[in-house]
């Protein structure tokens, strides 16, 4: 039997509704230097501890051949190069974990960003219903006081 290695996401707070995460392989976290807006702008670099401590949520994700781990560096590796600049709402740590959680287990596991954007869609098209209905509704009141 081969030996494994485990995945595991980390996640911690960043104020109110913002979180950092990372992600574990083996016995090694690695997370993006940048956790906040004023982090735009600034080199995407991958940091690297065993400090469990930092998260305040930790998920096994699952465990994988051993001999993938040097192949989850380099693509880490090649993720931060191809995606030099970090951005609070763009090329971030939650983008490089749901990034590479996908990539290597098939998982697709949403951001912050992805769900607020939702929101917003979501929000939107319930605000331009309620227009739309309140529209309707005048347009049917006015056409009674006219007859």
């Amino acid at each position: 039997m081969q030996p494994t290695i485990s995945i595991k996401m980390g996640k911690s707070k960043l104020g109110l509704i913002s979180e950092h995460w990372a992600i574990k392989v083996g016995d090694t976290w690695y997370e993006l230097q940048g956790d906040n807006k004023k982090s735009s702008g600034s080199p995407n670099i991958i940091n690297s501890h065993q400090d469990d401590s930092k998260y305040t949520s930790i998920k096994d994700m699952a465990h994988i051949d051993a001999s993938k781990e040097e192949e989850i560096l380099e693509w880490m590796q090649e993720w931060v190069k191809e995606r030099g600049t970090y951005h609070w709402t763009g090329d971030n740590c939650q983008m490089l974990v749901s990034h590479l959680v996908y990539h290597f287990l098939g998982v697709r596991i949403p951001t912050q960003n992805a769900e607020i954007g939702n929101g917003f869609i979501i929000g939107g098209i319930a605000l331009a219903a309620i227009g739309a209905l309140t529209a309707l509704g005048g347009a049917f009141v006015r056409g009674k006081h006219t007859n």
